[in-house]
């Protein structure tokens, strides 16, 4: 498999967990604003929740303070988004001090004089190899295909969770009395966007 289609799954892999993500995390205000209608209909919205912490010892916060887990979610995402920062710019300076290390080994005397000796050693070794034994003509496989068929996979995972959060959002019983008859609305909606 080539580097750009190599990329390319990993971009469309990337992008499903930043956007299930962000769906996790305003789940809540999206179906509190989208369904209500729903609600009326048999469903019941799903309202944001808020999460109280206790008194602090920092001047202005004697009674504690409430935050909403979308405000939550907020804030672990710019620390989970500073902790990555951060490491990316150790791992940075790393690469950038070791490809310095690395070029100045390179340009040495010693090491231009190791490496020539070594490739005509490899050299040596190849024709003797060649001799002995000759090249595989077989075909190469083709990974391309396990690319599509990982990004499928993930895909239709994240097809089925999104499925689930809109069934648990609109019918949180997951089932429905249609003429006298109990329906597993889970299985049907989930089962909609799988397909």
């Amino acid at each position: 498999m080539s580097r750009t289609e190599s990329w390319k799954a990993w971009l469309v892999v990337f992008a499903i967990l930043i956007f299930s993500g962000l769906m996790a995390a305003f789940w809540p205000t999206i179906s509190e604003n989208l369904f209500t209608s729903f609600a009326s209909s048999g469903g019941s919205s799903v309202p944001a929740e808020t999460v109280t912490f206790p008194a602090l010892p920092v001047p202005g916060l004697d009674n504690g303070f409430e935050l909403t887990s979308v405000q939550i979610m907020l804030g672990l995402s710019f620390l989970v988004i500073g902790a990555v920062v951060v490491t990316g710019i150790i791992i940075a300076i790393v690469n950038v001090l070791v490809s310095r290390w690395v070029s100045k080994v390179e340009t040495s005397d010693d090491y231009l004089e190791g490496t020539a000796a070594l490739e005509q050693r490899e050299t040596a070794e190849l024709v003797v190899k060649n001799k002995q034994q000759p090249a595989d003509t077989t075909q190469q496989h083709d990974y391309t295909r396990w690319a599509v068929i990982a990004t499928s996979m993930a895909i239709l995972f994240f097809a089925v969770v999104f499925g689930y959060m809109v069934s648990s959002s609109l019918f949180p019983e997951g089932q429905i009395v249609n003429q006298d008859q109990i329906v597993n609305i889970t299985a049907i909606i989930t089962g909609a966007f799988f397909l």
